[in-house]
């Protein structure tokens, strides 16, 4: 464990934005997390689990860098809710179109009050 934490270290000496950080409200709902691509696959899902609680993760702000030589990779990411941080208003770029989920966050209130208002779109 300490030779990883020691190579990812120097894999990062040069990179002055090492430190890691999951999405927040304080933060601007954006984060930046470090994975080895020789042992592990893009982590989108890790991406989304934690944007889950902030509409999700957007996609076209995800910018991703290989460190050096080695298979070190930084990602950052931006969660949908970032839009509205950026705007102080309901994000209307927050879920590009994934109905119901973006017309409650368009709406500000959670999907589980706008499917009670919208019975159309419930799934059985």
């Amino acid at each position: 464990m300490c030779f990883v934490i020691a190579i990812a270290t120097c894999a990062m000496a040069g990179d002055s934005k090492s430190e890691f950080f999951e999405p927040s409200e304080s933060n601007a709902y954006q984060g930046r997390l470090l994975y080895d691509a020789s042992k592990e696959d893009y982590p989108i899902d890790k991406m989304m689990k934690l944007c889950k609680a902030y509409t999700g993760v957007d996609t076209a702000q995800t910018k991703c860098k290989k460190q050096n030589q080695s298979s070190l990779v930084i990602c950052e990411y931006k969660c949908s809710l970032h839009w509205s941080a950026l705007s102080n208003k309901a994000p209307r770029a927050c879920c590009r179109g994934l109905v119901p989920k973006c017309l409650a966050c368009e709406e500000g209130v959670t999907e589980e009050e706008w499917l009670e208002a919208n019975p159309e779109y419930q799934v059985e």
